[in-house]
């Protein structure tokens, strides 16, 4: 081999590398378990999405809790709210609406909850949402 072709299979290897690099961060997603101060019900969680990246936190909860959440997003733009139980199957308002911005339902099991901040279809890489979404457990 001449050392152009092993110039070029070292550049073309590093290439690679560096695009499934760049490939798998790009996949992680952004988690944060919620933990509550001592004797508090409601906890207030600030963040931003960048592009088309979402947040999600985890919530332990009792069946026969109410879980509140409501998501305040700076000048309204580019991100929602949606909630999954411990079996991974997305919850409802209990008038059968989406999560959106508000959500409020009796929980029907033990476990795991997961609240997602998501951005729209539409997000761009260059948007940037900055939110605040305070969640209550009763």
């Amino acid at each position: 081999m001449t050392f152009k072709r092993i110039a070029h299979l070292a550049l073309s290897l590093f290439a690679l590398f560096f695009i499934a690099t760049l490939s798998v961060s790009a996949q992680r997603k952004n988690v944060q378990r919620i933990q509550f101060p001592p004797g508090r019900t409601t906890v207030v969680l600030k963040g931003e999405l960048r592009g088309e990246n979402d947040f999600t936190y985890i919530l332990r909860a009792r069946k026969g809790q109410t879980l509140i959440a409501h998501l305040a997003v700076e000048h309204d733009c580019c991100a929602s709210l949606m909630t999954k139980g411990p079996d991974n199957n997305g919850l409802t308002n209990a008038d059968g609406t989406d999560a959106g911005e508000d959500f409020s339902v009796v929980l029907k099991q033990t476990g795991d909850y997961r609240l997602i901040v998501f951005p729209p279809d539409t997000a761009d890489r260059k948007d940037i949402a900055r939110y605040t979404l305070e969640v209550t457990i009763r």
